[in-house]
């Protein structure tokens, strides 16, 4: 899996962030999980997979207050 980073330029005004570019790369992350099935013997594989998501959240939201702090 690809990493994603969190761009962003603060100028006096204006705020530039990679925004687009993160919902599609999010997109295609979870449109992996559309078709996918988890049963009994694929839990483990499916909590491990649900830790990932839930870390990816985690560092979104770091890095999104990050930059509110920096306001």
């Amino acid at each position: 899996m690809e990493a994603l980073q969190i761009k962003v330029a603060l100028n006096t005004g204006t705020i530039t962030t990679n925004s687009d570019e993160l919902k599609e790369q999010l997109s295609v992350m979870m449109s992996e999980y559309e078709t996918q099935v988890f049963t009994e013997e694929t839990k483990q594989a499916a909590k491990a997979e649900l830790a990932n998501l839930r870390k990816l959240r985690e560092a979104v939201e770091k890095r999104r207050k990050e930059i509110k702090t920096k306001l």
